[in-house]
C-alpha cells in the first residue's frame, strides 16, 4: 500500500472550490474530452454514485474503471471514493478542501494505490495527474471570478 498526497493552495475561497468539486460538470470541465465521462451526470456528487468507465493510462487500454462514492461531506469539505481496475486493485481517492482565511484554500487529494509489482509507477502517475487536475481546477474557478 502506498498513499501519494498532493496539496495546493488556491487563491480561491474554501466554499467555492468545494462546489467545484464536487459538481460533476465542473470535473467534466477539468478532466476535458475522455471516453465515458459523457456518463456523468450534471449533478453534484452523492454517496452511493457508482461509475463504471474505460480505463486508459498514457493512451494504453487496461480494462475497466470503477468508482463509488462513499463519502460526501459538505461540513467536513470532505469527498471520498473507491476505486479499482484493470492492473489496480485499489487507488481510493480522498479530495479535501481546507480553508485558509476567507480568500483561500488547500485542496488536497490523497490516493491509497495498490497494483501490486506496479505501485510505484502508478503512484508516479497519480502523483502528476492529481497535480494537473488540481492546477487546471484553480484555472477553471480563477476564469469565472
Amino acid at each position: 500500500m502506498t498513499v501519494v498526497t498532493v496539496e495546493q493552495q488556491h487563491l480561491i475561497p474554501a466554499e467555492v472550490m468545494w462546489r467545484s468539486i464536487m459538481n460533476y460538470g465542473d470535473l467534466k470541465s477539468v478532466l476535458g474530452a475522455q471516453p465515458g465521462l459523457g456518463a456523468l451526470p450534471d449533478r453534484n456528487a452523492a454517496v452511493g454514485d457508482r461509475f463504471v468507465f474505460p480505463l486508459k493510462v498514457l493512451g494504453i487500454a487496461l480494462g475497466q474503471w470503477s468508482i463509488e462514492v462513499i463519502t460526501a461531506d459538505d461540513d467536513a469539505r470532505v469527498l471520498a471514493s473507491r476505486e479499482h481496475g484493470g492492473p489496480l486493485k485499489r487507488w481510493n481517492h480522498t479530495l479535501t478542501v481546507i480553508p485558509d482565511g476567507e480568500h483561500a484554500c488547500t485542496y488536497r487529494d490523497e490516493i491509497d494505490v495498490d497494483a501490486g509489482a506496479l505501485t510505484p509507477l502508478f503512484s508516479s502517475y497519480a502523483r502528476s495527474l492529481y497535480t494537473a487536475r488540481q492546477e487546471a481546477r484553480g484555472v477553471l474557478l480563477l476564469r469565472r471570478s
